[in-house]
């Protein structure tokens, strides 16, 4: 090899790598925001599609650039971390097989194969040198939630009646399947997402995120505020519980740091700013506050969280997935229940991985966290930070699955494999 094919090397793997850190930052971002949808039959491709071929097409051209994987050494956690990522795929294909479902119930599950990329190139981009993905993920979320802000301050100003931003409405959620016409419904908003769920996500995740830079140098606290804004907004009781118990880790984690909110003057603005913004939302019923009993099953949901499936109601709609799991489909529906039952939507991944996979897949997928979880205090010390992220992340899908189809959505799996992503990086030197 010549000198300077030798010299023209490292400047092109320099460039490649700058190339896939700024694709893994926009697929991050387009994953959670969604946009507008163009569909090709029962096909619906987003921005995030895209970029996936993007970075696809970029590792192609570039493989002899790449250079080695590193394998983390957890073998454990490896193993686990691929069955269940093989299962949730060859599950539904088999189903085409043995009940002739139709081609059309695969396609969410083929999407986990986007996931496996995504976070391949997160495992092997970061682990070379000392570039933090922690960095460019916080970066990624304040477009994230900034967008969601913007996104909800046009419903907001459309369901107050102050301003028409129905076009603007309109381009956004082209296609999608939205959370009352625009995106908004007495009350709840979905900001830039398709369903008070993905916007109950976003803010929780936004919320942990962001408090931990305030809590750790004092930045974002502006994106702290605006995290719990859309939180309210939302009107997720899930996500409100999730953000209780995922705070109290954070807490815990900052225990005996000092940081500017213990002091006084810092602690009463920002009680009396949150005590404004609830008591505002509260009388214009954003969240949905005021309709029904809803705050006091809030309330009771945070104090009694083993309470939640019994205040949501979601509890004959399970018993009657299973049921009909039991009756029609023994071994198991294999591909999406939410698609191969005729019932009402399940709202809990535990339950639709039971209905899909019969005990196999849901004890899977059980071993799976734990085992991860296990990893993350085992391993924490190497990267305390590193740690932490992958516990909110885990932490979200654990409680998050319990009163949603969680890991059907592209920003359901994306968060999975990004928190198995920190867990890896706990092994190198991402700082």
């Amino acid at each position: 090899m010549s000198s300077s094919q030798r010299n023209s090397d490292p400047i092109a793997a320099h460039h490649l790598e700058l190339l896939l850190r700024g694709l893994i930052v926009l697929a991050i971002i387009a994953a959670f925001v969604e946009g507008p949808k163009i569909e090709i039959g029962y096909i619906g491709l987003y921005l995030f599609d895209l970029i996936v071929v993007l970075i696809s097409f970029n590792i192609l051209i570039g493989l002899k650039l790449v250079g080695n994987i590193r394998i983390p050494r957890d073998e454990l956690l490896l193993n686990l971390t691929t069955i269940y990522f093989l299962l949730v795929v060859i599950l539904p294909l088999v189903g085409i097989i043995v009940h002739d479902h139709p081609l059309a119930y695969v396609v969410g599950d083929i999407r986990w194969l986007q996931m496996y990329l995504i976070g391949l190139v997160i495992i092997t981009l970061y682990s070379r040198k000392a570039l933090s993905f922690r960095s460019d993920f916080v970066h990624s979320f304040k477009f994230i939630i900034g967008i969601y802000f913007g996104i909800f301050l046009l419903q907001l100003a459309l369901y107050l009646d102050l301003y028409d931003t129905t076009p603007l409405l309109e381009f956004w959620f082209l296609n999608q399947s939205t959370y009352g016409e625009l995106g908004h419904h007495i009350g709840r908003f979905s900001g830039a997402g398709s369903s008070p769920s993905l916007i109950g996500l976003v803010s929780l995740l936004g919320t942990l995120i962001f408090g931990h830079t305030f809590l750790n140098n004092g930045e974002n606290k502006i994106f702290v505020l605006i995290s719990l804004t859309l939180l309210v907004a939302s009107g997720q009781r899930t996500a409100f519980v999730a953000t209780v118990l995922l705070a109290s880790l954070l807490i815990t984690f900052h225990t005996g740091t000092p940081t500017d909110i213990s002091k006084p003057k810092t602690a009463l603005v920002s009680v009396g700013g949150l005590s404004v913004g609830f008591a505002t939302a509260y009388r214009l019923n954003i969240g949905r506050l005021q309709s029904d009993n809803r705050f006091d099953e809030l309330l009771t949901a945070i104090l009694n969280p083993h309470k939640l499936p019994e205040v949501s109601g979601r509890g004959p709609r399970w018993e009657s997935a299973i049921s009909a799991m039991n009756t029609h489909y023994p071994g198991g529906t294999l591909a999406n229940p939410a698609h191969v039952l005729d019932t009402e939507t399940i709202d809990s991944y535990y339950v639709l991985a039971l209905a899909q996979g019969h005990f196999l897949l849901l004890l899977i997928f059980l071993s799976f966290l734990l085992v991860a979880y296990r990893s993350i205090l085992k391993y924490r010390y190497r990267n305390p930070q590193n740690a932490l992220f992958a516990a909110i992340l885990l932490g979200a899908v654990t409680i998050l699955s319990s009163m949603q189809n969680f890991l059907t959505s592209i920003t359901g799996k994306l968060t999975l494999v990004l928190s198995v992503c920190f867990i890896f990086l706990l092994y190198t030197n991402d700082s």
